[in-house]
């Protein structure tokens, strides 16, 4: 469904009502107004009919706006995601918005359909002063976001195209948008990557530790957030491990355990998008003095942001306590760490 901002004018003798639009591709749609808090403003069907009457209030909290780590490798997706309920104007379906973030300030709704292709009707270009375009009310700016890569003339962050945008179909604009997409109707969080996990953010290729950042501004509430993130920064991001934790041989949560019992220590590993990683997950187990009673691996592969719960079996040999350390590796050849180690202590009765 298409949104039309700002009423339009009466028009004499339309066909399709009396809002002004006289092509038929502009319908079905959305008309939209400029309220501010506390405005109203009234609904009238004609005689007999109630009036209804609507009053604006903005939305509580302010926008929020993250990538998905702090460290990236190189070419590798860039996720982000912004909550603002101020862009979920169709509650119906799920909202689209591109923004150009060379700091124009331009940003369009609908300006793709969800797969790619720029939004058209019968063949024919929908009106894209009318529909699409969102860049500013009353000359000044409604939302804005700011992409920078580095350092001049470094190649930290890049905008490339995935499924939600054809960026060659708007060559005025093209190499520096970012289509996000409402990951369900009515949610108000916008994620910038489509169906199938791709971002349209990728970091660079050069080589040494550069920083890059990101605005994201809602003009009309003056609320800003910003997101940095570090290219080469730190060699341990390119997968994630969550602290361990004890099951039995059927996934149940283990909590006080005895000597001689066999437990299972399992995690949870993850990988980001883009990335495809080899691992191998290490278990190391030391007693109360130090000593390494327990070393045990298993090793496998992580497509882009795949969940894998690793488990390895133990059996504490004696009463005690035991410190239990998993590690995220290449692989036991190459024991590059992929992850921050984690520990738990045990303790067997």
């Amino acid at each position: 469904m298409q949104m039309i901002r700002a009423p339009k004018s009466p028009m004499s003798g339309a066909t399709l009502g009396n809002n002004g639009l006289g092509d038929i591709q502009h319908w079905p749609f959305i008309q939209t107004f400029e309220m501010a808090a506390g405005d109203q403003m009234g609904i009238a069907y004609g005689a007999g009919a109630p009036d209804i009457v609507v009053t604006y209030n903005d939305p509580a909290g302010d926008s929020t706006f993250e990538f998905d780590r702090e460290s990236y490798p190189r070419d590798s997706d860039v996720r982000m995601t912004i909550r603002d309920m101020q862009l979920n104007v169709d509650p119906t379906s799920e909202d689209l918005w591109t923004f150009d973030v060379d700091g124009s300030g331009e940003i369009y709704r609908r300006l793709f359909d969800g797969m790619g292709n720029l939004v058209k009707t019968d063949k024919e270009d929908i009106d894209p002063g009318q529909i699409y375009h969102y860049g500013a009310i009353n000359g000044a700016k409604v939302y804005d976001m700011v992409l920078v890569s580095g350092p001049p003339g470094t190649d930290a962050i890049r905008t490339v195209d995935n499924s939600l945008q054809d960026s060659t179909q708007v060559p005025t604009i093209a190499g520096s948008l970012v289509t996000v997409r409402e990951t369900a109707a009515n949610s108000g969080i916008f994620e910038n990557t489509d169906r199938l996990g791709a971002a349209n953010l990728r970091t660079g290729s050069d080589d040494g530790i550069l920083e890059f950042k990101a605005g994201y501004y809602d003009q009309g509430r003056y609320t800003g957030a910003f997101a940095g993130g570090m290219l080469g920064g730190d060699s341990l991001q390119r997968a994630r491990i969550s602290d361990p934790g004890l099951v039995d041989a059927s996934g149940g949560k283990l909590g006080a355990i005895s000597a001689g019992q066999q437990v299972l220590i399992t995690s949870t590993i993850s990988g980001y998008a883009g990335l495809d990683q080899t691992f191998t997950f290490l278990l190391k187990i030391q007693d109360k003095d130090g000593a390494t009673v327990h070393l045990g691996w298993l090793a496998g592969r992580l497509a882009g942001a795949q969940e894998f719960e690793p488990a390895l079996s133990w059996t504490p040999p004696a009463p005690g306590t035991y410190t239990a350390t998993v590690f995220l590796w290449e692989s036991i050849e190459s024991p590059t760490a992929l992850s921050s180690p984690k520990s738990i202590e045990i303790t067997a009765t």
